[in-house]
């Protein structure tokens, strides 16, 4: 297990953080209950962004993958609705490795960018247990204007959206490397709101059902 590091650092470390600048926090840390508490406020300094703050799980090849459901707990939703931000990272350069990071600075490392590799994510109402399937639409971060389904992603399938022909990723190809044999992790976060109010979810468990 990963925790992400949010706003000011992009990094990652592999211990639960609790992270206070000015009037801002941000937090990732075990319960004793064996989830993950996550606590964010006013870290959302770019309101084009989903600043976060979670973790990270490996859940080996794609295709084994058959249903995720993560139950989780509202603690405090601010002035709006809770979100999670939900993420597949997939290993598509085949290295052994999500992204590309650079040299360890004291416990975290700081991201340098997606390297070879794809983050296929989406943002979900918090409050009811998530549940992520093969018809589960994410968002493919490192292609411009590309989707696909968690089915789709498993059989190397990529929707593009708008004129194919002018998009700038497609240079490197559709489908680089993506099917049911690429490993993959989960992200788990919660997204700060931007209004400044103080949010909480404990992330109770992520159940994972393999072929």
């Amino acid at each position: 297990m990963w925790f992400a590091l949010g706003e000011g650092t992009w990094g990652r470390q592999q211990s639960p953080y609790d992270i206070r600048e000015s009037c801002s926090r941000w937090l990732a840390e075990p319960t004793a209950n064996g989830g993950i508490r996550c606590f964010v406020n006013d870290i959302d300094v770019d309101p084009m962004a989903a600043e976060s703050a979670g973790f990270d799980l490996h859940l080996g090849p794609l295709g084994d993958v058959e249903e995720i459901r993560i139950p989780h707990e509202v603690v405090q939703s601010g002035q709006f609705n809770a979100q999670l931000a939900v993420a597949l990272f997939l290993d598509e350069d085949e290295d052994g490795e999500f992204f590309a990071w650079g040299d360890p600075n004291g416990e975290w490392e700081r991201w340098k960018g997606f390297g070879g590799d794809e983050e296929a994510g989406k943002t979900l109402f918090a409050g009811e247990t998530v549940v992520i399937d093969d018809d589960t639409q994410f968002r493919l971060f490192n292609r411009d204007s590309a989707t696909a389904s968690l089915g789709q992603l498993k059989s190397g399938e990529i929707e593009w959206l708008g004129d194919a022909s002018k998009n700038k990723s497609r240079e490197s190809g559709e489908n680089r490397g993506i099917d049911g044999e690429t490993n993959a992790a989960i992200y788990v976060g919660l997204v700060d709101n931007g209004d400044g109010s103080a949010i909480e979810v404990v992330i109770q468990d992520v159940i994972v059902e393999r072929a």
